[in-house]
């Protein structure tokens, strides 16, 4: 009897070896291929990181030039809203009739803010909505506008008047019977152009600058660097001026300068480096975090089969147990009926 229940005892006990030696192999296999898994999710983080900056690079380009692009379509809209009704009140020589057209026009348009016309003799018709000063024929608006041929504009550098309110001023010359007989401007209300300027965002936190053909600041998010005139040097990001065109600090900004062909004025799209390397910081953060995340669920279920083959040990032996215990002579006999 001692011999049949030590014979099944000690089957029980060769099976609960094999399953923990199969159990320990299991164990130190999870281990490394947890290792491997973390050193596979450093390597995939550095060069994502890597691959993913030159995306956000493309991507950060990309949005420079949509956001650039829109604001010179914009300012192409704006210029002609301003030129028709010029080059329409060209041969209108009755003032009465030329002011009521120009009430018209600048009511109509938001952009305009006064329209007046002038010959050699003196001004001839104004109206503006806001207080406008006298004009003169002696100054540029008059004095550049009527050495330009027929079709030519002449536009100044943004101004402020009594009213506290900017201004940039838009002529372009009369001409009757080929000969120069005066000319006709219009004032762009620059206070609501750099509001609108102030208000695009390029991205999370870029912005647009337009800045004036003089290098004056006529937009920017920081509406003070427009109410205190200054220019593009003033600018944190500014580095220099080479051949005409204006160059900013890489290291601080992505950024894409668009010249505005009729105006001379430059459309700076810009986003500040913090935005573009946050982005690519965080795509290579969420793609390491999720290779973390099934790394940790294949321990799991790595864990879960270690701790099955551990309660089958158990079993094994609370059988072994059993079975030695409670008649184990008819047990053995059918045990061997069963084997032979």
């Amino acid at each position: 009897m001692k011999l049949k229940a030590k014979l099944i005892t000690g089957v029980a006990g060769l099976s609960s070896i094999i399953i923990l030696i199969c159990s320990l192999f299991t164990y130190i296999s999870i281990k490394n291929f947890s290792n491997n898994v973390d050193n596979l999710t450093n390597g995939l983080s550095e060069v994502v990181e890597r691959d993913v900056s030159g995306f956000s690079g493309h991507y950060a380009g990309t949005l420079t030039y949509l956001e650039g692009k829109n604001v010179v379509e914009k300012l192409d809209n704006i210029i002609q809203s301003i030129e028709y009704p010029l080059n329409a009140s060209k041969s209108i020589t009755n003032p009465a009739i030329l002011k009521q057209l120009f009430q018209g026009f600048v009511n109509k348009n938001e952009y305009i803010s006064s329209m007046y016309i002038a010959s050699n003799n003196g001004i001839l018709a104004t109206y503006s909505k806001d207080k406008m000063e006298p004009k003169q024929i002696s100054e540029e608006w008059y004095q550049k506008a009527k050495v330009l041929k027929n079709d030519q504009i002449y536009i100044s550098n943004m101004q402020k008047g009594k009213s506290g309110k900017s201004f940039i001023t838009i002529s372009t010359p009369i001409y009757t019977n080929n000969q120069f007989s005066g000319v006709i401007s219009a004032d762009l209300n620059a206070t609501l152009l750099s509001e609108y300027i102030s208000q695009i965002k390029v991205g999370e936190t870029g912005f647009i600058a337009l800045i004036g053909a003089d290098r004056s600041i006529i937009g920017h998010k920081n509406l003070d660097l427009v109410k205190e005139s200054k220019k593009v040097n003033d600018l944190p990001f500014f580095k220099e001026i080479s051949d005409g065109r204006i160059l900013l600090d890489i290291n601080q900004v992505t950024y894409l300068p668009l010249v505005h062909e009729k105006t001379g004025w430059t459309v700076l799209s810009v986003i500040p480096q913090e935005e573009v390397s946050s982005f690519t910081k965080t795509i290579g953060t969420n793609m390491s975090n999720k290779i973390t995340e099934a790394n940790t669920m294949t321990e799991s279920s790595l864990s879960k089969l270690v701790s099955i083959q551990v309660i089958v040990i158990i079993l094994l032996i609370a059988i072994s147990i059993v079975i030695s215990c409670s008649s184990p002579d008819i047990l053995f006999n059918r045990l061997i009926a069963y084997l032979l």
